[in-house]
């Protein structure tokens, strides 16, 4: 959420643009959503492929024996796949509804 709203000034000007030439505000929507989940699951496998490589370590140190045993489990996929969406969805809020709303003339006056 905090990138999205960090990156939602400079996306001002695109969304401008893309409203003059005709996009909907569903359409902008769509695009910052799919943009939040795609960014959301490219975090979530990165996250579960570095556990995977730390995991060793970490067994190592604290005398366990752990595993990564819910990536054959339907349930757990199930689980991150939930996840994904929901924090993908909430990431990608502020900038579907706010900046989806932006007036075009608003924002081009400026340049």
């Amino acid at each position: 959420m905090t990138l999205a709203v960090g990156r939602s000034a400079g996306r001002a000007l695109e969304v401008g643009i893309r409203k003059v030439f005709g996009a909907h505000r569903r359409q902008l929507m769509r695009q910052f959503w799919s943009e939040a989940v795609l960014m959301s699951g490219i975090a979530l496998i990165l996250g579960v492929l570095m556990a995977a490589a730390i995991l060793p370590l970490f067994n190592q140190l604290t005398l366990q024996n752990l595993d990564i045993s819910y990536l054959g489990n339907g349930a757990s996929l199930l689980a991150l796949l939930g996840l994904l969406l929901f924090v993908g969805l909430i990431a990608g809020s502020y900038p579907a509804v706010v900046l989806a709303r932006f007036q075009p003339v608003a924002v081009l006056k400026d340049l």
